[in-house]
């Protein structure tokens, strides 16, 4: 099985690849963990592949998109052995629908396998804010400054405070960025600076203000990092 999936959004970037021997890579540009990822899919994983990409081949390519795209608009694309290369429409073939909601999930069970990623993690209360890498390989990481931004909701999902800040990365290596690998760590903030999440409400972080070679490949990409409490 070969199969390609990518999803690009205004600043965002990710992407699967299965190789012959059932090896799934994957990267992504945000997240609560941004780089690379690699596992081998279990024998019911690659057969539920396999299954949805049969569906997908008998039903066809969607039709072309018409009409002016929506601004923020995410453009996810498709292509396995035997398979025209699908652009998933606003309302795909439900095989093909299918198929890119398993690859979705795909990607998302992948970010557990870090190959080369950085983590963003939020912990206690209050709120300590911290990047860490995750995973094997060595990284190259450019920022001179991160914006640490965080928002409270309530249990109506109503907006109840805001926190931002500008923290120094200590990490700006010019031009060709730092090399950071495991055991690299940066605290953020010790306190947010938001108060409690009131009952049935939740909390948001998101990190900005870096480039990543979320890929292996030399090419820095700007990412960002989000949490959410549960």
């Amino acid at each position: 099985m070969r199969l390609t999936y990518s999803s690009t959004a205004p600043g965002r970037f990710a992407g699967v690849e299965i190789a012959a021997d059932g090896t799934a890579s994957a990267w992504q540009t945000a997240g609560h963990r941004v780089g690379r990822f690699r596992r081998t899919l279990s024998a019911a994983e690659r057969a539920d592949l396999t299954a949805a990409l049969q569906a997908a081949r008998d039903a066809g390519a969607p039709p072309p998109a018409s009409g002016p795209r929506r601004p923020g608009r995410v453009v996810e694309r498709i292509s396995a052995d035997d398979l025209p290369d699908l652009t998933v429409s606003d309302d795909p073939p439900a095989a093909v629908a299918a198929l890119a909601e398993l690859v979705r999930a795909l990607l998302e069970d992948l970010a557990q396998s870090p190959v080369a990623a950085i983590e963003l993690t939020v912990t206690g209360h209050p709120s300590q804010v911290r990047l860490g890498h995750v995973g094997d390989d060595p990284m190259t990481l450019r920022s001179a400054e991160l914006t640490v931004e965080a928002a409270v909701f309530d249990e109506d999902g109503g907006l109840a405070d805001t926190a931002s800040r500008t923290v120094p990365s200590g990490q700006d290596a010019g031009e060709a960025g730092a090399e950071i690998g495991p055991g690299w760590a940066l605290p953020l903030t010790e306190d947010l600076g938001v108060p409690g999440v009131p009952d049935g409400g939740y909390l948001t972080v998101s990190v900005g203000g870096a480039e990543l070679d979320v890929r292996g490949d030399g090419v820095l990409r700007p990412v960002e990092w989000g949490w959410m409490s549960e």
